[in-house]
């Protein structure tokens, strides 16, 4: 019997969304722990992009990780990377945002 808290049939970004909502506050290197580690250059992208457009804030950091807390929980399906976010629950794509790291101004787009 698997000790998974994931499901394998599953992609990474599932399994990262599925930790992250589970979880609601974070460092990659836990998540590189329930994922599996060689996915971690994988995770700090991603979250970075998450990050960046809004769906999680850092609360806490140091010199060697960061802890983060989502504040973006739209639903169980999993946002869609692009060179911005797709987020299927609530059908909107989510630009990086100056505030958060990005080149954009803090624009949402419903589709």
């Amino acid at each position: 019997m698997s000790t998974s808290t994931t499901p394998k049939s599953l992609k990474v970004d599932d399994k990262i969304w599925m930790a992250i909502r589970k979880l609601r506050q974070f460092t990659t290197n836990e998540l590189a722990q329930i994922i599996g580690d060689k996915h971690l250059e994988y995770i700090i992208s991603y979250i970075s992009l998450l990050h960046k457009t809004g769906y999680l804030k850092v609360i806490s950091k140091n010199k060697y990780t960061r802890t983060y807390q989502i504040i973006r929980d739209t639903g169980p399906k999993t946002p869609v990377v692009y060179k911005s976010i797709y987020d299927p629950n609530n059908n909107m794509i989510y630009i990086k945002t100056k505030e958060n790291g990005g080149d954009n101004e803090n624009i949402n787009y419903y589709i």
